[in-house]
C-alpha cells in the first residue's frame, strides 16, 4: 500500500491490493493449492463482515452536519 500512497505506483482499488498482499502472505507461509477463485474469495472477505453496531447511528448523526455519500469502485480481481 505504501507504493500507492507514495506515488511510486498508480492508484488501484483496495480489492486489488488486498489480493496482491494475500498472494505475498500465502507465499511467506508456504500455503499452496488454493485456486484463483478461492484466493479471490479470501481477499474479498472484508466485504462480508457485518458493520459495527454503531455505524448506522453514527452515519445518521454525521448526515445532519455533512453530506454522506456512497462511493462505488469496480472490483478488478481477475
Amino acid at each position: 500500500m505504501e507504493e500507492v500512497r507514495s506515488g511510486r505506483r498508480a492508484y488501484v482499488v483496495m480489492d486489488q491490493l488486498h489480493r496482491e498482499m494475500l498472494d505475498v502472505t500465502l507465499d511467506a507461509f508456504g500455503i499452496t493449492g488454493l485456486s484463483a477463485a478461492e484466493k479471490d474469495y479470501l481477499a474479498l472477505g472484508w466485504r462480508r463482515l457485518p458493520p459495527w453496531p454503531d455505524v448506522v447511528e453514527g452515519l445518521a448523526r454525521l448526515k445532519k452536519r455533512c453530506p454522506v455519500v456512497a462511493l462505488r469502485t469496480e472490483t478488478l480481481l481477475r
